[in-house]
């Protein structure tokens, strides 16, 4: 999430991560007409109405799930946990705090009971729960929920795993707040090492902890530091900004739109003009060569003999995109190794609809790195 303040705690953007979860238990068809109890399309429609922003009309849809899938699986069911907290996680963002604490605590005492205390979603819950006592500025109460589930997520996925590294960036995070920078900045570096490692340089997860420990250097007055901290948070973002782009789905981009704010921290500096109005150009530079090849992949798939390859296109771009948003505890290299793989079949088949179609061979392929301008002030 956003660095700086409640918003940017991890907590909020687990919804998107477990909405789509609870949409791999129901084979979900996009196509489908809406039904009233048909879960598959109640929870395609809350993630869309999630991904732009309209919590108001997701809440009732949300709730219908909550009885279906009590229904279905019964009142103490880890699917129904999954339900609850989602319906929790819709209140917290409308800040109906006193129904999302209800409900997050409910989905809590379920995972523990049926789950067990030291289960990966457990964890999750005790997270969620600390993010809604943070929103509500009762640092006190989110304090041991976050240790807890840093715990659980040590002792069972071990230390350097992405769960644990987000619980670890939490807990830095709320000493900030708190004021105690002392304990917050040893946490913020640790949660970079193990990003660093697990996820690779240029992960999303990476980008947000370079730019949250540059923050907490300019607190400390650091302002080099927190500079050149905050040159490399913006390397990492617009390579994963470019990657959804050029590979993500719609749902995707809106997902991961939401999280961006890229310049904010750059205005936090002094005389920064020129590397602000780098960062503005490049990022709107990425956004019209994604534009063009959307239009023009869409006008080589209107013909009949290139529908079949510009689907298997899509696929592969998606599976790409998903690939590099993950957070998984395999190997930087294993994970890179497979997007590239995947991204030289992109390549392939979109050889082979040049070869057909000639206007899609003067498709761009989105700048992932600084233009040479840019290099120069903002590498």
């Amino acid at each position: 999430m956003k660095v700086q303040g409640p918003s940017s705690f991890a907590a909020p953007i687990y919804i998107i991560v477990l909405l789509l979860a609870l949409g791999a238990i129901f084979v979900v068809n996009a196509r489908a007409p809406a039904e009233d109890d048909n879960p598959p399309e109640l929870n395609r429609q809350i993630v869309q109405l999630y991904h732009e922003g309209k919590f108001k009309e997701a809440i009732p849809l949300a709730e219908k799930l909550v009885v279906l899938t009590k229904r279905a699986k019964g009142g103490e069911h880890p699917d129904t946990a999954t339900s609850l907290n989602n319906l929790a996680m819709l209140y917290q963002a409308m800040g109906d705090y006193v129904k999302a604490k209800l409900l997050f605590k409910e989905a809590l005492e379920i995972r523990q009971k049926v789950l067990g205390q030291l289960h990966p979603d457990t964890a999750a819950s005790l997270n969620n729960l600390a993010a809604l006592y943070w929103a509500m500025g009762d640092y006190a109460k989110a304090e041991p929920l976050i240790k807890e589930a840093l715990e659980i997520r040590q002792n069972v996925l071990g230390q350097e795993h992405p769960d644990t590294a987000q619980s670890i960036n939490n807990l830095a995070m709320l000493y900030q707040a708190m004021g105690d920078y002392t304990k917050a900045e040893p946490l913020f570096k640790e949660a970079l090492q193990i990003r660093q490692k697990v996820l690779g340089p240029e992960h999303p997860d990476t980008a947000q902890s370079l730019n949250n420990l540059a923050y907490l250097e300019l607190d400390l007055g650091e302002i080099q530091e927190a500079e050149r901290l905050g040159r490399l948070g913006y390397a990492a973002g617009v390579e994963a900004f470019s990657q959804i782009l050029s590979f993500g789905s719609e749902d995707q981009r809106l997902a991961y739109q939401r999280l961006q704010n890229p310049y904010t921290l750059f205005a936090a500096f002094n005389d920064t003009d020129a590397l602000m109005a780098g960062a503005v150009l490049h990022y709107k530079g990425i956004v019209l060569d994604s534009i063009i090849e959307d239009r023009l992949l869409a006008e080589t798939g209107k013909e009949e003999a290139n529908r079949d390859l510009v689907e298997k296109l899509n696929a592969k771009k998606r599976i790409a995109a998903q690939l590099s948003l993950q957070t998984t505890a395999a190997s930087p290299k294993e994970a890179t190794e497979r997007i590239q793989a995947l991204e030289q079949e992109v390549e392939n088949i979109e050889g082979k609809l040049a070869a057909t179609h000639p206007c899609h061979s003067a498709v761009p392929r989105i700048v992932r790195r600084y233009p040479t301008r840019a290099s120069t002030s903002l590498s």
